[in-house]
C-alpha cells in the first residue's frame, strides 16, 4: 500500500468515525429535542393552570370585595338600629318614670280617698246605685 492509500484509509476510517458519532451526537440531539419539546408542552399545561388559578383568584376577590360591601352596608343598618335603640331605651327610661310617677299619685290618691270614704259611706252609695 502506498503511503497515498494509506492516508486514504485513514481518512475513510476517520470519516466513518466522525459520521459515527455525527449520528450518535444527532440522536442525541434529537432525545434531547424530544425531552425540551415534552417540557414546553408541561410549561403549556403550568401555564395554562396558573391562568385558570389567576381567573379563580380574580374571581374570588370580586366575591371578596361584593361582601365586604355588603358587610359595610350591614354594619351601617346596625349602627342605624344602634342609636333608634339609645332612642327607644331613653324613651323606655322617660315612660318608666311617669309610670313610676303615676304610681305614687295613684297611692297617694287611694290613702287620701280611704281617709275620706268610710265602709258605711260605700254601703250608702252602693244601695243607692241599686
Amino acid at each position: 500500500m502506498s503511503e497515498m492509500q494509506l492516508v486514504l484509509q485513514l481518512l475513510s476510517e476517520m470519516d466513518k468515525r466522525f459520521t459515527e458519532k455525527f449520528e450518535q451526537l444527532e440522536g442525541r440531539f434529537d432525545r434531547l429535542e424530544g425531552r425540551f419539546d415534552k417540557l414546553e408542552a408541561r410549561f403549556d399545561l403550568l401555564e395554562g393552570r396558573f391562568d385558570k388559578l389567576e381567573a379563580r383568584f380574580d374571581l374570588l376577590e370580586g366575591r371578596f370585595d361584593k361582601f365586604e360591601v355588603r358587610f359595610d352596608l350591614l354594619e351601617g343598618r346596625f349602627d342605624k338600629f344602634e342609636v333608634r335603640f339609645d332612642l327607644l331605651e331613653a324613651k323606655v327610661d322617660k315612660l318608666d318614670a311617669k309610670v313610676t310617677m303615676v304610681h305614687d299619685q295613684v297611692v297617694r290618691n287611694s290613702e287620701a280617698i280611704e281617709q275620706c270614704v268610710t265602709k258605711n259611706d260605700l254601703k250608702n252609695i252602693v244601695n243607692l246605685l241599686n
